[in-house]
Order: structure tokens, then sequence, then C-alpha cells
């Protein structure tokens, strides 16, 4: 009987089967190793090239700095004439232009090398939105209660983003509007421009999300993606909405009681109690 149905054929397969399956286990071990080595070499990379953007950043940062400030002493010298004023002007306007891009890519790098440092300090919002306001032309309405708890410095790179982007995309009037809602201080900016198009919407903080996507907007994209993750980083967040022929861009941040000092001896970043 067993001479009869033995079946050689599959006794071959079964032994090819467990031949392969020994081959098998240490090429799947070789196959981890490398894996887990080639993503190191990847992460070692990412962290070099953060580094390197980081440093390349702040290099070009400091010479921009110095155009920007003598251009727009040139703009206001009486010696030189109305064109020459207004060329001075335009180099100091193209030179901020470069100097918040490159203002960009260093809070990019330095966010994802992980040595971004947020130095936070209780002030009240209204000066700067003022002076944000006054330059694109856009109205501000204030409440009483305007004390955040931010990197004063950051908070104006943010409202420099917003009120570029408003001033570039949106459309007449422009508006600040200033409120507190539970622990939070929000500064809403209002256009009346078309907005974002749908397709856009998704990509709208994303780094480089906006590259290239449409002729209707030239732009990175890092302006707004820096933004919200120095928002992020202050406990706040920077939205976008559209609705009602309205395009909104809000920044929330942490709200302190009006009876806490505005300046403080050392940097935190814990949140004050609201």
């Amino acid at each position: 009987y067993i001479a009869v149905n033995h079946q050689p054929g599959w006794d071959m397969f079964a032994g090819a089967e467990g031949l392969f399956a020994l081959c098998a286990i240490p090429l799947v071990g070789v196959y981890v190793g490398w894996a887990s080595e080639l993503r190191r070499s990847l992460e070692t990379l990412h962290h070099q090239r953060d580094r390197f953007v980081a440093s390349v950043a702040h290099d070009i940062k400091n010479p921009l700095t110095g155009v920007i400030g003598l251009s727009l002493t040139l703009a206001e010298d009486a010696s030189l004439d109305e064109e020459q004023r207004e060329l001075a002007s335009l180099i100091a306007t193209e030179a901020q232009v470069a100097a918040d891009v490159i203002e960009d890519l260093s809070v990019t790098a330095l966010r994802n090398s992980g040595k971004f440092a947020i130095h936070p300090e209780a002030f009240d919002v209204l000066e700067d939105v003022a002076a944000a306001a006054q330059r694109i032309g856009a109205g501000v309405s204030a409440g009483s209660d305007r004390l955040v708890w931010a990197d004063r410095r950051r908070f104006r790179q943010i409202l420099q983003t917003i009120a570029s982007n408003a001033e570039r995309h949106g459309l007449r009037p422009f508006d600040f509007i200033i409120t507190r809602v539970g622990g939070q201080i929000s500064i809403s900016l209002r256009d009346h421009g078309d907005g974002i198009p749908d397709q856009m919407i998704d990509r709208l903080f994303e780094p480089f999300g906006l590259a290239g996507i449409s002729d209707h907007i030239q732009s990175t994209g890092l302006g707004l993606s820096s933004s919200r993750v120095l928002a992020t980083l202050m406990h706040g967040d920077l939205s976008y909405r559209r609705g009602e022929a309205v395009t909104e861009f809000t920044l929330t941040l942490p709200a302190v009681q009006p009876s806490t000092s505005i300046t403080t001896s050392e940097p935190s970043t814990e949140k004050p109690s609201a």
C-alpha cells in the first residue's frame, strides 16, 4: 500500500519549500539590517541638510538686515531727489521680502533639527497689530483684553506673513479683529478677496505646498507653513476660513490675565494660567 500510493513529487516539493525557508531566514535578516541602515543614513542626511540650511540662512540674514537699514535711511535722506529715494525704498522692500523667505527657511530647518527656541513673555498685542495694519492700510477692532503669552519677535513674524499674504492676494478692505475666546486671544485678518482655491486648501500650511500648483498663486508656501509651526510652538494655532465673501486668517495665542506683569526676567515655555 505504501509503495503503491507513494508520491515522490510532493515529497520533493516539500523538501524544496523547507530548504527555501531555511535560506530565506538569513536573507530577511540581511534585508531588515539594510533597511535600518538606510533609514539611519537618510535621517543623518536630513539633519545635515537642516543644519546647513539654518547656517546659511543665518549668514545671509545678517547682511540683508544691513541692506534694509541702509536703504531705509537713504529713502528718508532729504539730500536725495525723489527718484533716488523711491529706488532706495524699493531696495528696502525687496530686501525685506528676501529676508522674510530666509527667516521662513531658518524656522523650518531649526524646527526639524529640534533646536528651535521660543522665548515667551506677556505683552499687549495691540501695538504690533496696529503697526502691521498701518503698513497695509487695514482697520483694527480690539477689545480691552489683549495680553498674550508668546514670543514677541515670532508673533511679529507671523503678523508680517499674514499681512503680506493679504496685501498680495487679498482684496480690500482689510480688517484686524482682536478678541478673547476662552483662554485664547484671537487675532484675525479679514479681506474680501476670492480666497484660496479649493484644491489648494489641504496644502495651504504644508512646506512648499503651494509651489507650482497654480499660476494664480506664486508662492512657496513657506511663510504660512512656518507661521503655523511658530503658533503651535507658542501653544496656539494659525487657521484659514472662507465664508460669506470674507477670507480670514486667524492666529490664536494663550491669554494671560490683565493683572499679569508685561515683563519677564527669564524666558519660559510654560503656559501661564488663563
